[in-house]
Order: C-alpha cells, then structure tokens, then sequence
C-alpha cells in the first residue's frame, strides 16, 4: 500500500498577510529609532543651550563690573582733565602723578566662548532647530567680536600715543615702586610732583590725549551697556523656548 506525502501550498493572501505583517514591524522599528534619535538629539540641544546660559550668565555679571569699573575710572579722567588745565611750573605737577594708573588701560573682559566654539567646531549649529534662538546666538556672538575689534583698532592705539607722551611728561624716578609692581594704592605718588617740562603744547596735547582716551573709555562703557541688556534679553528667550527653569538657591 502506497503512502503519499502531502505538501501544504500556502495561498497567496498568506503571503501578502506576511508581507504586511514584516513590513509594519520593520516601519515601526524605523519610527521607533528615529523617534529616538530624535528624542537624543533634543536632549543634547537642551544641554548645549544650558551651558550656553551659564556662559551668558558669567558675561553679564561681568558687564556689571566693568561697567562700574568704567565709569569711576571716566569720572577720575574728568579730575585728572581739570587738573591738567591747573598745571603751570608754579604749580608742578599739580598732584597728577595720583592719576597715572587711570590712563594706563581699562578693565578686561574676558569672553566666555567656551560653548559657542563647541557649537562652532563640532557642528552643533545643526541642532539648534529654533531659527529665532539660533539667529539671536550668532548675533550676540558678532556683537561681542565687533567690540573686541573696536578695542583693538580704535582704543588700544589711542592708549600707545598717550604712554609715549607720559613718558615725555613724567619723571618716574620719584616713584619707583610702579616698577616693583607694588599696588597702586601703597604707592607714594609725589604731590603736586615735578613735570620734565612745562613746555604749553606738550600739556596740551597731553591733555587731549586724555580726553580722547576717556571718550574711548565712555563708549566702551556704552556698548557694555548694550551687550548688558542683549545678554539678559537671550539668557530670557532660550529659558522660555527651551523651558528651563531659573537655578533655585
């Protein structure tokens, strides 16, 4: 007695019913890792942002200083200025020696770059999806950089000119602790000291090198000012995109 074998042909609505069943499985893994990806990726984003505000965090409190600082150093230019105008060889010096620490340079601000250059090398720009917080950060960015290149180009050379007139002017030897780096405070300035010349056009231009270093020094102070009130507007703005909440304590 023969024995046959039987084969079970599948048709073909089982095979498209398989199909779909791979298809949705492999469909929904796709979403499922992107959704991921993406969930990651906004996770970094959110952390790039929240370093970015400790960055503008330390940047405004240091517009505070400096801007405090500007302006005593502006109103003790105006008492070196009236002082300049009292000089005669009856006079002396007419304790202007004090002064001498005024003209000298400003205070530094040191930008905290350190998230931004993150964002700049590493390509991190791409993941900040917000166009308004990613358009205000570049713009912040460049405004810093264009006062760096004020400083540079505009200030700085003024501050060169008026040393070299000091040096016309001034006879350091009564006072040789500015050598020794010894603070400005302890040191024993001559009053009202001695000039090495009284000669009319070398005070004059001494004190116009002064007026144009304290013109400097008033716009510096302004333009902190702006970047004082830029800073707290973004530091404002990516909080309320970004949703971050204010550091309690």
């Amino acid at each position: 007695m023969e024995t046959h074998s039987h084969t079970l042909v599948k048709k073909w609505p089982h095979y498209l019913w398989d199909f779909l069943m791979l298809f949705l499985a492999m469909t929904l893994g796709f979403f499922v890792e992107n959704k991921r990806e993406l969930y990651v990726e906004h996770q970094k984003e959110k952390e790039f942002i929240k370093s970015y505000i400790e960055d503008l965090e330390n940047d405004h409190n240091q517009y505070n200083k400096l801007i405090t600082q500007l302006a005593f150093q502006c109103k003790t230019l105006d008492t070196l200025l009236t002082k300049i105008k009292g000089i005669t060889s009856a006079t002396g010096a007419n304790g202007i020696y004090k002064y001498l620490w005024s003209t000298t340079g400003y205070p530094d601000f040191i930008y905290t770059d350190r998230t931004i250059e993150q964002l700049k090398n590493s390509g991190g720009f791409r993941m900040i999806e917000d166009k308004t917080a990613s358009a205000r950060i570049i713009k912040y960015d460049a405004m810093v950089k264009r006062m760096q290149i004020s400083l540079n180009t505009g200030v700085d050379p003024e501050l060169l000119v008026l040393r070299h007139l000091q040096s016309t002017l001034f006879d350091l030897s009564c006072c040789p602790e500015i050598g020794n780096l010894t603070p400005t405070e302890k040191i024993r300035f001559p009053d009202p000291g001695q000039l090495l010349t009284y000669d009319k056009k070398a005070i004059t231009q001494y004190y116009n090198e002064v007026l144009l270093s304290k013109t400097g020094f008033a716009l510096h102070k302004a333009y902190l000012e702006i970047l004082k009130k830029e800073s707290a507007n973004l530091i404002s703005l990516l909080k309320e995109i970004y949703q971050i909440k204010d550091r309690q304590g």
